[in-house]
Order: C-alpha cells, then structure tokens, then sequence
C-alpha cells in the first residue's frame, strides 16, 4: 500500500501523529529464529501489521536466538501484573502496525527494529516515509544490542515457557 501524500496533510496533524509516536519510546524484545525467506520482509521503511497480539519484554539482555525484534513503542500494554513470572511482559494489540526503521548485524546475529505506529488511520502517515529523530536513534540502538547480543541471556526471558 502507498503512502498518502504527506504534503496535503495538514502540519498540526502530522505534528501531533509524532508528537504521539515519538516521546516517550522505550526499548522491547523479542528473541526468535529466522530463516533467510523471513527476514527479507524486514525491509528498511517498509510497514508490517501483526494479525495478533506481540508479545515482547522490557528486560534486554544476551540472546540465545539468531534474531531480534526491538521494538520502539510509547504504548504497549504493560502485561508484567498478570504473570508471576519475572518476564516484564509487555504487548502490542492485534492489528498493530510497526515500521522497519532498522536491521543490523553483530557476532553473527541478527537485530530488526520497529518503530511502533500509532493504533488508528495516522499509522498511514508513516508508510514510505523517514523521521529524522528515527534515525538518529539508530546508532544508539546498533550499539546497545552490540554490547547485549554478546552478554549472557537473561534465563527469565529465555526459558521455554516465555
């Protein structure tokens, strides 16, 4: 799907579409396995929708997996009260959209990140387009899973049962 034309929309409301997106975003992962046919539907700027729910912790440490799904969102539900594990439990909605910003590759593994969209008809907005305050983050974020994917895994958040 294109992106609308960002130049028709008035500047109050993509203002406030990133004044919604951006402050506040914190840091959620999610450790899994990919094949190669996988990971190529990260393509950087492109935007996927998760037909469920997406599950991620707030709790980053080394990986036990191949890849990584950071997730930058200001809004998924804090889920850590409904289980007693210490999982740091958080999750984004059904339907929810997310923008590849990132993917960066450290001692052979792997890291995806997403910028988390908002949850209503202004996630369009982002479709093909770039935010500069995004990717000035990215350096940060390519150091911070260089320094984790090499730590040892967190056992709470890499246990089967998670």
């Amino acid at each position: 799907m294109a992106g609308i034309d960002v130049a028709s929309v008035p500047t109050w409301y993509l203002e406030r579409a990133i004044n919604d997106t951006v402050p506040g975003l914190q840091n959620f992962v999610r450790d899994l396995w990919l094949t190669p046919s996988q990971l190529t539907r990260y393509e950087v700027g492109s935007v996927l929708r998760s037909p469920g729910p997406v599950e991620a912790t707030s709790r980053v440490g080394g990986m036990r997996t191949s890849h990584r799904i950071a997730i930058l969102s200001n809004h998924m539900a804090d889920l850590s009260a409904l289980t007693e594990e210490d999982w740091g439990l958080h999750a984004a909605a059904s339907g929810s959209r997310f923008q590849v910003v990132d993917v960066s590759e450290h001692a052979g593994k792997t890291q995806i990140t997403l910028l988390h969209l908002p949850d209503d008809e202004r996630w369009r907005l982002f479709d093909g387009v770039g935010l500069s305050v995004i990717d000035d983050l990215v350096p940060g974020i390519r150091e911070c899973f260089a320094a984790k994917c090499v730590q040892e895994p967190i056992a709470a958040v890499s246990s089967d049962e998670w």
